[in-house]
């Protein structure tokens, strides 16, 4: 039983790094991943963890994969739709491996909350050196005017990166940790730190997570409404001045809002002419087929074609819904629509119950991950390709702690 834990410790080791890993790309992130999967997967077999299988996620995870791998088969070239889908079950065994280490390994819940908190401000410093000198300590600058890139070179998700990871950072630190005023005002300075370099960043989507989750949390927390609705005042400020005096840190927030008063989408708005045309390109190849799809990361191929071009062409239409609905049709982003108004639903519940409407209370850590999960699913905001590993891995990250909360009784 002693070494079976300390390989328990090792898979945990790997789960620390993984913030880490974020900031190098999708590789090595990933890598780590399938390991935690891998590791799952065997010690389930070897000490039949059945029980960690009887859940609604699994269920629901396999019927979309499933219907994904069928759907690919189906396909105009099934060797690019299967290469593209073919091991998404990873993130399912990825995320029953985060539910078994955080039962079983003591203080996971603190180790991993503080190698995020340090990670995050680590990225944070240096997107505040880039931002004041022009390059960050490596000397790589961000070759668009308005944006950040920081470690992450001549990608440009920083932005996306912080605001993602932190509604679990807290999350994990609120559980773990008993909160004084010390703590409370790191917690403030912290959050007020994360909210203004992704202002900086450029970021438009990004910045739209962050706000969202702080009103969010002024709205639902049990006990941090006052210090949230702090921070974001003084962040406001803060913002409102950094925007007066340093022009180009305001300039793609201030292009978005132009151009909410012309594209032809402006009441879905914020989204700029060129996110239009690819979301006309997926809306076509989904009229094309609207119960199925064009399969699985056929996006790529067929926006080229002339019944579905609109003037350019990308990858994938940059919004999960808009992808899921032109490559796997109704069938395809119901999955994806139901795991967003299940999390809804119980966020909408605990607000009732604030309401002394309806009893189903959940505690601030639970709700802090739920709220990772609702900003990283909502709908009517750019993103990456749904297939895309290093998105996945912020989608499927929080999953593993939510399971733990509303199955761990049960195992």
């Amino acid at each position: 039983m002693t070494y079976f834990n300390n390989h328990q410790k090792y898979a945990a080791l790997v789960l620390y790094l993984i913030p880490v890993a974020l900031v190098t790309g999708p590789f090595l992130s990933d890598c780590l991943l399938s390991l935690i999967g891998l590791y799952f997967f065997i010690v389930s077999i070897k000490f039949r963890l059945s029980s960690y299988y009887k859940n609604l996620f699994v269920y629901f995870f396999i019927a979309f994969y499933s219907y994904l791998i069928i759907r690919s088969f189906f396909s105009l070239d099934i060797y690019y739709s299967l290469r593209g889908c073919l091991f998404y079950f990873r993130y399912l065994f990825f995320s029953l491996g985060v539910f078994y280490l955080f039962a079983n390994v003591p203080n996971l819940a603190r180790n991993l909350g503080l190698s995020i908190f340090f990670t995050l401000i680590i990225v944070g410093l240096d997107a505040y050196y880039q931002w004041i000198f022009g390059e960050n300590i490596f000397g790589w600058k961000s070759y668009e005017r308005g944006r950040l890139s920081g470690f992450f070179n001549d990608e440009l998700v920083i932005g996306g990166y912080l605001a993602r990871l932190t509604p679990l950072c807290f999350g994990l630190l609120i559980y773990s940790f008993e909160i004084n005023k010390k703590k409370l005002l790191i917690g403030i300075l912290f959050l007020i730190f994360i909210d203004v370099i992704i202002f900086g960043s450029g970021e438009r989507a990004a910045f739209f997570f962050i706000t969202l989750f702080a009103i969010l949390i002024i709205i639902l927390s049990n006990n941090y409404k006052l210090y949230t609705l702090l921070t974001f005042g003084v962040s406001s400020i803060i913002i409102v001045f950094i925007s007066t005096y340093v022009p180009d840190s305001k300039y793609k927030i201030v292009e978005t809002l132009n151009q909410v008063s012309t594209n032809n989408f402006a009441s879905l708005a914020p989204y700029s002419p060129l996110h239009e045309e690819h979301y006309i390109s997926g809306l076509k190849m989904f009229a094309d087929n609207p119960i199925f799809g064009q399969a699985p990361n056929m996006f790529d191929i067929l926006c080229q074609e002339e019944k579905f071009y609109y003037s350019s062409c990308t990858n994938h239409p940059h919004n999960s819904y808009i992808q899921l609905m032109a490559e796997t049709g109704l069938i395809g982003v119901f999955f994806l629509v139901f795991a967003f108004l299940i999390i809804s639903l119980l966020l909408f519940r605990h607000f009732l119950s604030k309401l002394n409407i309806f009893n189903f209370k959940i505690p601030d850590y639970l709700l802090f991950y739920l709220l990772g999960l609702f900003i990283v699913t909502w709908p009517l905001i750019p993103t990456g390709s749904f297939f895309n590993n290093w998105t996945n891995v912020m989608y499927y990250f929080p999953v593993g702690f939510v399971l733990h909360y509303f199955y761990n009784k049960k195992i």
